[in-house]
C-alpha cells in the first residue's frame, strides 16, 4: 500500500514536470495557437491543483476540486506575481516580462510539488468509482458540446454576416437542457448538474451576455470600467508600481487591484495572446466557475433541483442585468468560495482556515467594493452570532473562529487600501460615504433614491414586451421576499443552517438599505448590490415561488405539487428568455443584446450605445500611439467618447490629458485633432454636455490631415 502511495506521488510530480517542459517548449518555440491554449489552461488549473495536493483536501468532490483549483490558481498568480514584481524590480525594469515570470512561476510550482511527496494522499478508489459512474452517461456531454458548438458558430456568423439564427438555437437549447434537468431527473444524475450549469453560464457570457465580453468584436466593448481596466492592465504589463497615482481616483483605485493588473499581465506575457482577446476571454472564463460555486453553496442548504434552478436564476440576472467590471468578476469567484467554505460542514478546521485566508486575501486585492460588502456582511453576522451566544448563556456558536477571521479580513483590507497607491481606494470609500451622508436630509424625497428602483426593475417600459419582462423580474423579487419570510418562520425541521439564515438576513438588509437611504444606490450601484446579494439569496426566490404558488394555486385551482413545480420553473425560464433579448429581437423592439441585434444596429450606434469599435477606430488609435511621443499627448483633442474608449485603451492616453473638442476649441501650433468614424461617418462630435455637427468645427479646414484609414482621421495644426 505504501509503495502504491509513493508511486502515485511520484507520478504526480513527473506529470507536473512534463507539463512544465511542454510549456517551456511551446513558449520559446512560439507555436501561437498551441502556446495560447496550453499555457492558458496550465495557468488556470495547475497551480491550484498543486496547492490542493499539498493541502490534502479529501472532503471535496470532483467539481469542488476543479472550482477550488481555479480559485487557488488565480490567487497564487496574483500574489506570486506581486512577489516577483517586488523582487524582480531590484534587478530588472521589467519584472513581469516573460522570462522572470515563467521561470519563477514554474520553479515555485515545482518546489510545491516536491513538498507533496512528503504528504499522504487519499485512495483513488472512490474517485475511480465516481469517474466510472459518470463515464456511462454521454447525454450531458453531447448536449454540452451542442451548446458550445451552437454558440461558437452562431457568434462567428454574427460577426461575418449578422445572421443570428444559431444564437436563437443556442437559447432554445439552454432552456431545453434546464427543463430536462429539472423535470426529467433520470436523464441527468445530480453529479452532472454543476458541469451543465457551468456550460450554460460560459455560453451566456461569451455568446449572449449584455456585458462587454460577448465575442462580437475582437476589441474591448463598453464605455464603463472595462476601458479603464484595460488601460491599467497595459500600464502594468511589464511592471506594477505600488506608488502609481493620477488625479482620477477611479483610475488609481482600479490600478490598485491585482485582478486587472498583475493577473492579466501574467496570462498575457506567458500565453502571448492578443491583449484585447485575452481580456475578453480570461475574465468570463474565470467568473463562469462562480456558477459551480453557487450551485455547491446552495447544495449545502437545499436539494439539487432547487440549487440548480437557483443557480440558473443567478445566471439570468448576472449575465444579462450586468455582471459588473472585470475586477468584480474575479472577486465574485472568491466571494462565492468564501461563503461555500463558511457553510460547508465537513471541511477540517485547519484546512478551512487556510483556504479562508487565501481566498479572503485574494478578494481584497481583486475588488474594493465587493470586499467592503463582504466585510459588512461578516461584521454584521458576527455581531448577530455574538448576540445569539449571549442569549444562550455563553454557548459557542462558531463565534470565535468567525471573529478571528473577521478581524484578519478587516485588518488586511484597510492595510492594503490605505498603503497602496497613496490610499486611492480608501479615499474613494471616504468620498462615497461623505456623498451618502450629505444626502441624508433628502430621506423623504423619493427622487433621492436615484437608480435604486431601477436596479430592482421598477422602470418605465417602452413596449408591452418590456413590461412583461419587468413584471417577471418583479415577480421573482416577490418570490424572494416570500422565501425570506418562510426562512425565518420555519424554525423547526429546516434544512437551512443558522449561519445561512444570518447571512440571508444581512443580505436582505443590504437591499433594504439601498432602497431606504438616499443616493447610496447611485454611489455603490444597485445592480451590483442586487446581483451580489443573490449569490446568497437566490435559493429563497425558488422556495418563495413554490410557497406563494402553493397558497394561490391550491386554493384557486386545486393544483398538485408537481404542477406548481412546473409553473415555478416556467417563470424562471421565461425570465431567462426575456433577459437574453430573444423576444425583443423577434418583435423588433429595442434591446441591449449586442450579439442578437448587431445586424439591425447602425454603425454609429454600435459605438455610441455599446462602445463597440472595429479596425477603423483601433488603427487610428494605434497610429497615434506609434507616431506621436507621449510628451505630446496633452496636445491631442478628441470628443468625449473617444478619450474614454479607444484613446485610453489603445493609445494609452490618460483621459485628463486629452482636450475636449467643441465648436470653440482654440488650437495651438503643433496640436493634434483625432476624429473617429463616429465623427467622420456619423457627422457629430460629442462633448460632456453638448453635441455638435462636424460641420460646426470650421477650423478643421485649416488643419493638415496627417493620417486617414477611411474611418479615423488625424489632423495637425501646422506643418
Amino acid at each position: 500500500m505504501e509503495r502504491k502511495r509513493i508511486l502515485r506521488l511520484n507520478s504526480f510530480a513527473v506529470s507536473i514536470l512534463v507539463l512544465q517542459i511542454i510549456v517551456y517548449f511551446v513558449t520559446y518555440v512560439n507555436i501561437p495557437i498551441a502556446r495560447a491554449i496550453i499555457c492558458f489552461t496550465y495557468l488556470l488549473f495547475i497551480p491550484g491543483i498543486v496547492i490542493l495536493k499539498l493541502l490534502m483536501c479529501e472532503v471535496f468532490d470532483i467539481s469542488e476540486k476543479i472550482l477550488l483549483s481555479v480559485g487557488l490558481s488565480i490567487a497564487f498568480l496574483m500574489f506570486f506575481g506581486l512577489l516577483t514584481n517586488e523582487l524582480g524590480k531590484l534587478v530588472s525594469g521589467s519584472p513581469l516580462s516573460l522570462n522572470p515570470l515563467i521561470l519563477s512561476v514554474n520553479s515555485a510550482l515545482l518546489l510545491l510539488t516536491l513538498f507533496t511527496l512528503r504528504g499522504s494522499v487519499q485512495s483513488n478508489s472512490s474517485l475511480h468509482r465516481e469517474k466510472t459512474k459518470i463515464s456511462r452517461d454521454l447525454l450531458p456531454i453531447l448536449l454540452s458540446t451542442c451548446l458550445l458548438l451552437s454558440g461558437s458558430y452562431g457568434i462567428f456568423l454574427v460577426n461575418y454576416s449578422g445572421y443570428n439564427l444559431f444564437l436563437f438555437i443556442l437559447i432554445v437549447e439552454i432552456i431545453t437542457v434546464v427543463t430536462l434537468v429539472l423535470l426529467k431527473e433520470n436523464f441527468f444524475p445530480s453529479q452532472w448538474h454543476s458541469f451543465l450549469i457551468w456550460i450554460i453560464y460560459i455560453c451566456a457570457l461569451l455568446f449572449l451576455s449584455t456585458a462587454g465580453y460577448v465575442l462580437v468584436t475582437r476589441y474591448i466593448i463598453w464605455l464603463g470600467d472595462q476601458w479603464n481596466e484595460y488601460y491599467c492592465f497595459r500600464l502594468a504589463r511589464q511592471f506594477w508600481d505600488p506608488m502609481f497615482y493620477v488625479p482620477s481616483i477611479t483610475t488609481t483605485s482600479t490600478y490598485s487591484m491585482l485582478s486587472v493588473t498583475i493577473l492579466p499581465a501574467i496570462f498575457s506575457n506567458i500565453t502571448a495572446m492578443d491583449t484585447s482577446m485575452l481580456f475578453k476571454l480570461l475574465f468570463p472564463i474565470v467568473t463562469s466557475f462562480t456558477a459551480i460555486g453557487a450551485y455547491k453553496l446552495y447544495k449545502t442548504q437545499t436539494d439539487s433541483k432547487t440549487a440548480f434552478l437557483a443557480t440558473f436564476f443567478l445566471i439570468s440576472i448576472g449575465a444579462f442585468k450586468g455582471i459588473g467590471p472585470s475586477k468584480q468578476e474575479i472577486a465574485q469567484l472568491f466571494y462565492t468560495l468564501l461563503f461555500l467554505l463558511l457553510l460547508k460542514r465537513d471541511v477540517p478546521k485547519l484546512k478551512r482556515t487556510v483556504l479562508l485566508i487565501i481566498f479572503g486575501s485574494a478578494l481584497i486585492v481583486s475588488h474594493y467594493s465587493l470586499s467592503y460588502i463582504f466585510l459588512f456582511i461578516m461584521v454584521s453576522s458576527v455581531s448577530i452570532l455574538a448576540l445569539l451566544e449571549y442569549r444562550k448563556g455563553g454557548q459557542t456558536i462558531k463565534i470565535k473562529s468567525l471573529f478571528i477571521f473577521c478581524l484578519f479580513f478587516s485588518t488586511a483590507t484597510f492595510s492594503w487600501y490605505i498603503y497602496i497607491n497613496k490610499s486611492a481606494v480608501f479615499s474613494h470609500l471616504c468620498e462615497a460615504i461623505e456623498r451618502v451622508v450629505s444626502n441624508l436630509n433628502q430621506f423623504f424625497n423619493p427622487y433621492s433614491r436615484g437608480t435604486a428602483l431601477q436596479g430592482l426593475g421598477l422602470v418605465e417600459a417602452p413596449t408591452i414586451f418590456h413590461k412583461i419582462s419587468s413584471a417577471l423580474f418583479i415577480l421573482t423579487e416577490i418570490f424572494l421576499v416570500f422565501g425570506f419570510i418562510k426562512l425565518l418562520r420555519d424554525r423547526k425541521d429546516s434544512s437551512f443552517s443558522i449561519e445561512y439564515k444570518i447571512f440571508a438576513t444581512v443580505n436582505m438588509g443590504i437591499i433594504a438599505i439601498n432602497v431606504l437611504l438616499p443616493r447610496i444606490a447611485d454611489t455603490f450601484l444597485m445592480e451590483r448590490f442586487y446581483q451580489t446579494t443573490l449569490i446568497i439569496l437566490a435559493p429563497l426566490a425558488v422556495i418563495g415561488g413554490k410557497t406563494l404558488l402553493e397558497l394561490l394555486l391550491k386554493q384557486l385551482f386545486k393544483k398538485t405539487y408537481r404542477d406548481i413545480d412546473i409553473v415555478v420553473i416556467s417563470i424562471f425560464v421565461l425570465l431567462f428568455i426575456f433577459q437574453t433579448g430573444f423576444v425583443y429581437e423577434i418583435t423588433g423592439s429595442s434591446t441591449w443584446s449586442l450579439s442578437l441585434s448587431k445586424h439591425r444596429t447602425s454603425y454609429v450606434e454600435l459605438y455610441r450605445k455599446f462602445g463597440c469599435i472595429d479596425d477603423y477606430y483601433a488603427y487610428g488609435a494605434y497610429w497615434l500611439s506609434d507616431n506621436i511621443p507621449s510628451v505630446f499627448f496633452k496636445y491631442i483633442y478628441a470628443d468625449d467618447y473617444a478619450r474614454r474608449t479607444e484613446l485610453r485603451g489603445y493609445t494609452m492616453i490618460y483621459g485628463g490629458h486629452v482636450g475636449l473638442l467643441s465648436n470653440v476649441t482654440q488650437l495651438k501650433p503643433g496640436d493634434f485633432v483625432y476624429l473617429n468614424p463616429s465623427n467622420t461617418v456619423g457627422g457629430t462630435v460629442i462633448g460632456e454636455r453638448y453635441t455638435w455637427s462636424i460641420e460646426d468645427l470650421h477650423y478643421l479646414h485649416d488643419l493638415n490631415k496627417v493620417y486617414t484609414n477611411g474611418g479615423s482621421e488625424i489632423y495637425k495644426n501646422g506643418p
